[in-house]
This record gives C-alpha cells, sequence and structure tokens, in this order.
C-alpha cells in the first residue's frame, strides 16, 4: 500500500498519538515511534487502512476511564460488515456496546461472528431476522421491544420493512475486536446494502 492511500497524514499520526498517550494505550513516545516504524510509516508504507484505524480507536475508548458516560452520537462511526450504520456506545474489558440501524426497506449481508456473542434489543422499526445454529433455524419478526441472543457462530441476517428503518442496542461479549470478526455466509434473503 502506497503511503498516499493510506488515512494517516501526519497530524492523524500526531492525533492519534495523542489519544494513545492520553488514554495510556501507549505510554511512551518512544513505543509509539516503534509501533510507527513497525507498521513501515517511515518508509512510506502503511498498514493502517480506516478499518486498523478505527480498531486502535475503539481499544483506546476502551482503555480509558472505567466510568464513562455517552450520549448518542448524531453521525455513524463507521458500518458495520453487515451493512447496519454504528454508533459506539461504551465498552469494557468484557463487553461493548453499540446503537445500529438499517435503512427502511433495506437487507443486511447474512454474516457469522468467529468469538463473539451478542444480545440486540430492537428500538423501533419492524422487519423480520433469521438465525440458524447447527440444526436449529428460524426466522422471527421484529418489532419494537424485541430482545434476542445471537451465540458465537450463529448465521444470521435481517431485513426492514419499507415504513421505517430498523434500530436497535447490542450488547457484545467480549468486545468487538474488529471488522474481521464477522464473515459473510449464504443467507436467508439477497442483500441490499
Amino acid at each position: 500500500m502506497r503511503a498516499r492511500d493510506c488515512v494517516t497524514p501526519h497530524r492523524e499520526i500526531l492525533a492519534l498519538k495523542k489519544l494513545h498517550v492520553i488514554t495510556n494505550f501507549i505510554d511512551e513516545e518512544a513505543e509509539f515511534v516503534a509501533a510507527i516504524e513497525r507498521d513501515n510509516y517511515v518508509s512510506g508504507e502503511s498498514s493502517l487502512t480506516p478499518a486498523r484505524l478505527q480498531e486502535l480507536k475503539t481499544a483506546a475508548k476502551a482503555t480509558m476511564s472505567q466510568l464513562t458516560s455517552t450520549r448518542l452520537p448524531i453521525a455513524p462511526d463507521t458500518v458495520a460488515p453487515d451493512g447496519t450504520l454504528v454508533r459506539q456506545l461504551g465498552a469494557t474489558q468484557r463487553g461493548s456496546m453499540a446503537h445500529f440501524e438499517l435503512a427502511a426497506g433495506a437487507v443486511s449481508h447474512a454474516v457469522a461472528h468467529r468469538t463473539v456473542e451478542e444480545i440486540w434489543y430492537f428500538l423501533a422499526g419492524t422487519g423480520q431476522m433469521w438465525r440458524a445454529l447447527e440444526d436449529e433455524e428460524s426466522i422471527v419478526d421484529i418489532v419494537p421491544g424485541l430482545s434476542l441472543t445471537i451465540p458465537r457462530g450463529t448465521h444470521f441476517q435481517f431485513r426492514a420493512d419499507a415504513a421505517t428503518p430498523l434500530t436497535f442496542i447490542a450488547v457484545t461479549m467480549p468486545p468487538w475486536p474488529g471488522m474481521d470478526e464477522a464473515y459473510k455466509v449464504a443467507g436467508a434473503w439477497a442483500a441490499t446494502v
């Protein structure tokens, strides 16, 4: 990857450094410089893709004060592997929580998780959720107030009815490790996101 293809111009490296130092993610400036050299920033090459930058930001946030308070961000932080908009709400060493949104009439990508399990709680919208694990498979109607579980390895996909977006809160245990956590699988419907 060429330096101009990465998301880390000099000022972003400095901002990332400040974030790391403030949160004690990297305690010493020398360690940060070594990390930069390991990732080949000095040679003009970089492995810091947008996904890796998000992982570093999430890890740095998780190491901040144990007593955090977060308001729902106006803008999404990222897009999940299933295609939903994600707004990070908080993380501890044992779990993380985020707000998700799937546009009205949209169908997510079908995915499964390698190492995490989740509990979802739907806030608004209606639709359907398909889940399959080993010899068990089901499609449930989504309505506000519904809670459901997604054990590790469950294949799942969901879709929003045309009237309103689906919004839900998900708790992930252990905390979401990054975009490589989810992998695409065959689903119940054709994805539209």
